[in-house]
């Protein structure tokens, strides 16, 4: 069986690591009064004029929703090939990351 840890403590390449420390209230706090103080047709105006930005050259727009649209490290496509090939899909990504998700939440219910 492979050890999760190295000697050192790190994580052992190919273990993908825990979920993460957890939000503290304080930040949980903050996020809901950003999300009161946006309502979604207000952040729905400002995506599209970032959209706009981007279409007509402005390089700061391009990155923040590049960004937020595929990450700061995008898969290139001959990983996106590789996946397709492996029968990896996004459907079944999003199952992991929700499993993920809801196993933390209940990790995080019990603290």
């Amino acid at each position: 069986m492979r050890s999760e840890r190295s000697t050192n403590g790190q994580f052992a390449p190919g273990n993908p690591g825990g979920p993460g420390r957890p939000r503290r209230a304080v930040e949980r706090e903050y996020l809901a009064v950003l999300a009161d103080t946006v309502p979604l047709d207000t952040w729905r105006a400002i995506c599209q004029s970032a959209v706009e930005a981007a279409k007509n050259g402005d390089a700061k727009a391009r990155d923040w929703l590049a960004r937020y649209l595929i990450g700061n490290s995008p898969a290139n496509l001959m990983t996106l090939a590789a996946e397709e090939h492996a029968g990896i899909t996004v459907e079944k990504e999003i199952e992991k990351t929700l499993t993920r998700r809801a196993r933390h939440e209940a990790i995080e219910a019990m603290l």
